[in-house]
């Protein structure tokens, strides 16, 4: 039952997750460039500098809004009793096929365009998102083994 609660809450969260990259894709380039740049003016007010801190920004956006989804997703996998192979391979499948009709999506938006570049560095996010939580799990695991042993003492 606690199972499918949690399934329920994180298909949840990943269905918001992709109503919200779907809804920044869905920008005409100049807002989402005006978004970029909004957040670099924060770092500086130089156009030379801006003018290398706003792509950054962008793509640095891209991968960590994969990285969250491939976080939450791989969370999904976790619940059902497949292989920790499969689960992490279903997870970065999932990930990067969303990636790609994220960028079809753009080919669609005024002033967008679908990049091949852009669908890596969001595959290189959901591979991120994915790792760290396997790295959250396998600490959390390690925490827990040492505890029963320690109790067992």
């Amino acid at each position: 039952m606690k199972k499918n609660i949690l399934r329920i809450f994180l298909i949840i969260l990943i269905l918001g997750w992709m109503y919200l990259v779907f809804g920044l894709s869905g920008d005409d380039g100049d807002t989402s460039s005006g978004l970029s740049m909004r957040i670099a003016r924060l770092f500086s007010k130089s156009d030379e500098i801006l003018s290398i801190l706003e792509p950054v920004i962008r793509k640095l956006a891209h991968l960590s809004e994969y990285a969250y989804g491939g976080f939450l997703i791989y969370g999904l996998f976790l619940t059902y009793n497949i292989s920790a192979k499969k689960q992490f391979i279903f997870s970065i499948i999932l990930g990067v096929f969303y990636a790609i009709t994220d960028e079809v999506h753009q080919l669609f938006v005024p002033g967008r365009a679908g990049k091949l570049q852009d669908v890596l560095i969001d595959s290189i996010g959901v591979f991120l998102g994915v790792c760290a939580l396997l790295f959250i799990v396998k600490i959390v695991q390690i925490i827990i083994n040492k505890n029963k042993g320690e109790e067992k003492v």
